[in-house]
This record gives structure tokens, C-alpha cells and sequence, in this order.
């Protein structure tokens, strides 16, 4: 493993350890979600708006998808406004 992905993984860890509850939640919603469908982090993101949360998850969000349980299966543009249109991955249920 190169010092560049063993460094990404040392922050990622870092992120999510800070935000355990929140991304245990939001990795429990995305199951939820991509049981019917395929879904991105603003499907997570837009879960919590709904239910009135304040989304805490920052980098942490970048482990939400983390597992065997899923897939990449795509991209597609963000299309929330602080985004803008960034391009960000489509994931599913294995």
C-alpha cells in the first residue's frame, strides 16, 4: 500500500472517529435507502434534513459507503447548491 492511501485511510479513520453515532446512523439510513434503489451521499444527507438533523458527518461522510455490502455503480453531479455539481459516486446494495 502506498504512503499516499495509507495516509487517506489514517484521516478517513480520523474523520469518522469523531462522529461515530452520526455515521453508524447514516450507514444504517443508506442500507435503508439503497434496499430499493440506488442512492448518493445527498440521499443520505437529505434523510437527516427530513427528519429535522443537523448533519455532522463532514469527512466521515466519505465513510458511509465503506464495506462489502456496496457498490459503486456510477456518477453523477451533485446537485446541491454548496456542491456545485461536483461530481460524486452512485452506490447499491450488493
Amino acid at each position: 500500500m502506498s504512503t499516499a492511501t495509507q495516509q487517506k485511510l489514517h484521516f478517513k479513520r480520523l474523520a469518522a472517529d469523531k462522529v461515530p453515532e452520526d455515521l453508524r446512523l447514516a450507514k444504517r439510513v443508506a442500507a435503508m435507502l439503497g434496499e430499493t434503489r440506488q442512492i448518493t451521499i445527498e440521499d443520505v444527507r437529505n434523510w437527516f434534513a427530513d427528519q429535522g438533523m443537523k448533519w455532522t458527518l463532514g469527512n466521515a461522510a466519505g465513510s458511509v459507503f465503506d464495506g462489502n455490502e456496496w457498490e459503486s455503480c456510477g456518477f453523477a453531479a451533485a446537485k446541491r447548491e454548496e456542491s456545485h455539481g461536483r461530481i460524486i459516486r452512485v452506490w447499491r446494495l450488493k
